[in-house]
């Protein structure tokens, strides 16, 4: 792309790089990221879809939430649940959908399974198990470090139902965030998150050879 295609870009693209390095600065005194840096150039930019003005609504609709703010593990009081209405369970659900987001997405539906109102908590598990079903899998050799672990026995959410499984524990077991490996019925997946209350990996990935 030339500069004459977007030459409104071309004249402000230093100074959107500089509000990028300030929140890429930011992160990194949080020790939320690597030390890293944003190279682009305008040949990285592309004209905007409709898609990416939706990602954005369903996005903002979702980041108002305390809960958002929060990691899957760390505890939620009744009024940050409360806040979790059906409308956004159906936001996160959309990003799943569309595989957009889906970090924030599962953080949302993860607190409404703990909403007192038995439609928010019913939809946010359905879109999980729906998420499970639909999910790109994972290439065993991104995982070269998963054979010759040492296995236990835990249980897994895998399409929609939760099972009985062999549990391959990553090289930082106990940590929650750590994505594990698990065997079902001679079959492997990756579960990327884990329920501290009802003890279950989910958002399972079948791995393919």
């Amino acid at each position: 792309m030339s500069s004459n295609n977007y030459p409104k870009l071309s004249a402000k693209l230093d100074e959107i790089l500089c509000e990028f390095e300030e929140i890429l600065r930011d992160k990194i005194s949080k020790d939320e990221i690597e030390e890293v840096r944003l190279s682009i150039s305008e040949e990285n930019f592309v004209p905007r879809s409709p898609e990416t003005n939706i990602v954005l609504a369903l996005v903002d609709s979702l980041k108002s939430l305390k809960v958002a703010n929060k990691r899957t593990t760390d505890k939620k009081i009744k009024t940050e649940v409360d806040e979790i209405k059906k409308k956004h369970v159906l936001a996160a659900r959309s990003l799943l959908k569309i595989q957009s987001h889906q970090e924030l997405a599962t953080r949302v539906l993860i607190a409404a399974i703990e909403s007192s109102d038995d439609e928010i908590s019913e939809t946010a598990t359905k879109a999980l198990g729906e998420f499970s079903d639909s999910s790109i899998a994972f290439k065993v050799n991104d995982y070269p470090s998963i054979e010759n672990e040492t296995s236990f026995f835990e249980k897994a959410r895998i399409d929609g139902i939760v099972r009985n499984v062999t549990i391959v524990p990553g090289p930082e077991q106990g940590s929650l965030e750590e994505r594990q490996i698990v065997n079902y019925h001679g079959k492997r997946y990756v579960c990327n998150n884990y329920d501290t209350k009802n003890k279950i990996y989910y958002t399972c990935n079948e791995l393919l050879d």
